[in-house]
């Protein structure tokens, strides 16, 4: 028996778990921050693939804590090479 992607289907992914919040927003982790590039990768709760981030859409105050292993709330957008994280901010 062949499986999906042999015969030409498209795979079925599994629905998101990430926990939204009010406004849209979401959690997760930074997961790779690059101070010297000022970009990183948020993982969201419940999801297997990392969003791009700059540091200018994090919260002005905050990114002094951004740093791999945070915590943060952010929300989702599409930029010109796909999804990312926008508003960006610190978990309290």
């Amino acid at each position: 028996m062949r499986g999906p992607e042999l015969l030409g289907a498209k795979a079925l992914t599994a629905p998101s778990t990430t926990r939204r919040l009010a406004g849209g927003d979401s959690w997760g982790e930074v997961v790779r921050f690059f101070a010297d590039k000022q970009y990183g990768f948020i993982l969201p709760e419940g999801e297997a693939k990392e969003l791009w981030f700059h540091v200018s859409d994090v919260r002005a105050a905050d990114r002094p804590k951004v740093d791999q292993g945070v915590r943060v709330v952010f929300r989702r957008s599409t930029g010109k090479k796909g999804a990312k994280a926008i508003a960006v901010r610190c978990e309290a």
